[in-house]
């Protein structure tokens, strides 16, 4: 029989805790992909207004349109540049938990090498317990 790995509570605790760390490394990697979609949109807003500016502008443009246009494009490039920088910080946060991922790992893989290491014992123990009772039983 062999004996019950005495860390398996931490065992635990620790795989439950890296996979905490997956769970919001995914949720910061989501989050930063949608920033980067909203600032791709925010974009081809501005591309698309300016197109829409250009053809216009063969047929003839009130000042007052033209304005207007280039302050929603001006705008739209604004949100876009303010989206960029919200996507750089949340890769920075994306590359913290990452970090925080990568030592939870480690933890939990060396106390997976300690769970070995303590069945190793336990096997190599039981094996020396049957192979004494084997040669006691030869004995007589």
């Amino acid at each position: 029989m062999a004996a019950a790995f005495r860390l398996a509570r931490v065992l635990r605790l620790r795989t439950r805790l890296r996979e905490q760390a997956q769970e919001q490394l995914r949720e910061a990697a989501s989050a930063v992909a949608a920033v980067v979609e909203r600032a791709a949109a925010a974009r081809a807003a501005s591309d698309a207004a300016r197109a829409a500016e250009d053809a216009a502008a063969c047929a003839g443009v009130a000042a007052g349109e033209l304005a207007l246009s280039r302050a929603y494009q001006h705008a739209r490039l604004a949100e876009a540049a303010a989206l960029d920088a919200e996507a750089a910080r949340l890769a920075e946060t994306v590359d913290e938990r990452r970090g925080v991922l990568l030592e939870r790992r480690r933890d939990e893989r060396k106390l997976e090498r300690l769970r070995e290491q303590a069945e190793a014992r336990a096997a190599a123990a039981e094996a020396h317990t049957a192979a004494v009772q084997l040669d006691d039983l030869a004995r007589r």
